[in-house]
């Protein structure tokens, strides 16, 4: 399939002006596996944006590929109302680095901008976003111009103080900010070599997704 433009490659957001600033944390979900009632099992994260005009879950391919996966929201009055704050999978789609997950409840989500990152931001330091239980997790990475790859800082008082699980890194949404209002996605974090390295979304990848997307709709109708 074609690869459509950077610019037409923009999804529409979704994080209205009636949103404040610090509910962009919302768009983010936790993957999990249910073997059984209140057993489960962490396989990543994924964020909630835009495609298409209906709301999708991006994350890093192989995250969502399991039976009875839910995706549970960063809200630390979960448990006293776990229907509202979880998700159910509908089907999951992948595409190159990414897999998009379609969700049978899109109503009141917070949703995120997603875009093609351009290279100025590929040659960036970068920050991904995730949580574990109340603690929102921040993600630094650093580029470096000799390797020309992008490095986990995994040092420094943040990680010292805690032991952070692999799963709460995988499909982590690479945050760009646009404004103070408004966020986009530009990326997941993923594995390669055994090391946690940020993938980009591309053209290609979002040009086959919505066009997969625009087929079923047409099929549809």
């Amino acid at each position: 399939m074609a690869e459509v433009s950077e610019k037409s490659s923009i999804l529409r957001t979704g994080l209205t002006s009636s949103k404040k600033t610090k509910t962009w944390r919302e768009a983010i979900f936790a993957v999990r596996e249910i073997f059984q009632e209140h057993v489960y099992q962490t396989r990543g994260m994924a964020c909630a944006v835009d495609v298409g005009g209906s709301t999708r879950l991006i994350t890093w391919r192989g995250v969502a590929d399991y039976n009875n996966v839910v995706m549970d929201r960063f809200e630390k009055k979960f448990f006293r109302n776990v229907e509202r704050y979880s998700l159910q999978k509908s089907t999951v789609t992948t595409y190159g680095s990414f897999s998009f997950i379609s969700v049978g409840r899109e109503e009141n989500l917070v949703i995120l901008q997603s875009k093609v990152p351009g290279n100025e931001i590929k040659v960036s330091n970068l920050k991904a976003y995730s949580f574990s239980g109340e603690e929102t997790i921040e993600l630094e990475f650093k580029y470096n111009k000799s390797k020309k790859e992008h490095e986990l800082i995994t040092t420094g008082g943040k990680w010292e103080k805690r032991v952070t699980e692999k799963t709460s890194l995988l499909g982590s949404p690479i945050i760009d900010r646009i404004d103070d209002d408004d966020r986009a996605v530009v990326g997941v974090v993923g594995e390669s070599d055994g090391k946690i390295v940020p993938f980009f979304i591309t053209g290609k990848e979002l040009g086959e997704y919505n066009s997969c997307v625009q087929y079923k709709m047409h099929t549809a109708d």
